[in-house]
Formats: C-alpha cells, sequence, structure tokens
C-alpha cells in the first residue's frame, strides 16, 4: 500500500493504515531518508522469497532516487517534494534534499542500510558501496 499511487520514480507514501489498507494522509510534505530508505533488505528478501522482484524494485529505487542528490556524498536528511500540484507528480525533479547532515537520529539507518544491501547482494552490487564510500 505504501507504494500504490507511486510510479517507478516515486518514493513511499509517508504513513499507511494497515488494517483498512490504505494511505493516510499526512500534513507534512516532507519525509526523511530514513523513513523511505530503510525497508530495502526485507523487501529484497521477501522478493527472493516469492520470486517476485516487484517489492525489491520498489524499494530499491529509493536509492537510486536519492544518490544523485548528494552533496559530497552525505545527504541532507530531509526530503520535500517540489511541485505540490498532485499527488501523482513523482518525477525525480519533484524532490530535493534539505536540513542538516546527520549519522544521529534520522539519518544513520539509511547510511547503514547502504552497507547492508552490498553485503546482502555477496558484493556484487557495488553501487551501493560506492553510494556508502562517497
Amino acid at each position: 500500500v505504501a507504494f500504490d499511487g507511486s510510479d517507478k520514480n516515486g518514493m513511499p507514501h509517508q504513513t499507511v493504515n494497515l488494517s483498512a489498507k490504505a494511505i493516510t494522509r499526512s500534513h507534512r510534505a516532507q519525509t526523511n531518508i530514513a523513513e523511505v530508505g530503510t525497508l530495502q533488505l526485507e523487501f529484497r528478501q521477501l522478493s527472493s522469497i516469492t520470486n517476485d522482484p516487484s517489492y525489491a524494485q520498489k524499494t530499491e529505487h529509493v536509492f537510486e532516487l536519492l544518490h544523485p542528490l548528494h552533496k559530497n556524498g552525505l545527504y541532507p536528511i530531509d526530503i520535500t517534494k517540489k511541485f505540490q500540484s498532485s499527488d501523482t507528480d513523482t518525477n525525480l525533479e519533484s524532490y530535493k534534499l534539505s536540513g542538516k547532515i546527520t549519522f544521529g537520529a534520522m539519518g544513520d539507518s539509511f547510511y547503514e542500510y547502504m552497507l547492508k544491501m552490498w553485503l546482502q547482494s555477496n558484493k556484487t552490487e557495488t553501487k551501493y558501496r560506492d553510494m556508502y564510500d562517497e
């Protein structure tokens, strides 16, 4: 449900009501890198177990979307949708990173997942290690 309405270039929705299987509209137009960057390992494993690559593709694409937005290899923690005209406007240019750069709350898990994804791939998916090393 978190990825419903998001196309290949979209971020997952911030809040989901699991019992209603519905997106909960948030008053915030902003999320952070830890919120969108911490489901990859689980969804990759789910794809492996079910032989359905769609789970991994949706979550891995978050890293592809964020990679060009870094500043000197570091990522400010806040992700803001630039254009609020439409919930379906999810192209790459629609997002910007802002705020502080931190390895503490709201940022640390994003960096950890880069390294863990590289390890999970038996060190074959070097883009995640490269992102971590940048």
